[in-house]
This record gives C-alpha cells, structure tokens and sequence, in this order.
C-alpha cells in the first residue's frame, strides 16, 4: 500500500499575490486523467497543519471548528494572528524567506517555528495549544 494512501492530494503548492493587483490569476496546469485540482483562495496569512495530532486534507485558516484570523505587515516584517484551535494544532504562518530567520511567539511566549515550503512560498510551522491564542511572527 502507498505511503500517502489516505490523501486526498498528492502534492500541495501556494502562491501569493500582492496587495494592489486589481485582478487574480491563476493557471491549472495540465493534470493527469483521473485526477481534480482542488484550489482555495484566502487573505489570512496562515492555516492549520494538524489538529488534534492528525493532518488536515486542506491549508485552511477555518476548518474542524477552529480558526486563524490575521494580518501580514510587509514593512515591518511581521505576522500577527489570532487563533481559536478546539484541540492541540499545529499552524503554519506564512513568512518570506527574504525576510530571514523567524522569531516566533504564542501568548508573548518564545515556541520553535520550523521552515515548511510549499511551491514557491515559504511558512514557518509551530504548535498552539487548545483555546485561543495571539501569535506574533516576527525577526
């Protein structure tokens, strides 16, 4: 039995677009018979990894119950976000790797953040706990 054989994708890619574009595009590229695209479009800068200890299907900042609200400050190299989790989760925030290293607080509170890429965009990967926090990436 395949090693992915409970996934829903075989791959995941993300892309940005930048703030004052007055249009999205976006090209499917030519997908293998028997095979979907899924595609979500969101403007908060993060979305769960795992909930509860188990991955989630999609990248979404809403999903099982739980929530990441936020916003990115491009000058400041920051990302400020709030997060409503039912369980134990782990988040990924998106986070420039033109920006460096990433300091990573829950609650004021230093936690690791780890570097994750999907496509070309890069997120920092960390874990909140049950309830609602107030995260802070930052250099």
């Amino acid at each position: 039995m395949p090693e992915n054989w409970d996934a829903m994708f075989s791959s995941r890619i993300c892309d940005s677009l930048v703030p004052g574009h007055t249009s999205l595009a976006y090209t499917i590229s030519k997908l293998p018979p028997e095979r979907v695209c899924v595609t979500s479009i969101t403007q908060t800068p993060a979305g769960f990894i795992s909930i509860g200890g188990l991955p989630v299907q999609t990248l979404l900042p809403t999903t099982l119950s739980s929530t990441i609200t936020g916003t990115v400050d491009e000058d400041g190299k920051r990302v400020d976000l709030e997060v409503s989790a039912n369980h134990d989760s782990e988040v990924i925030a998106w986070w420039t790797a033109e920006w460096g290293e990433a300091t990573v607080r829950v609650d004021g509170a230093r936690v690791e953040g780890n570097p994750e890429v999907f496509g070309r965009e890069q997120f920092i990967r960390f874990s909140v706990k049950k309830g609602k926090s107030t995260i802070e990436v930052s250099r």
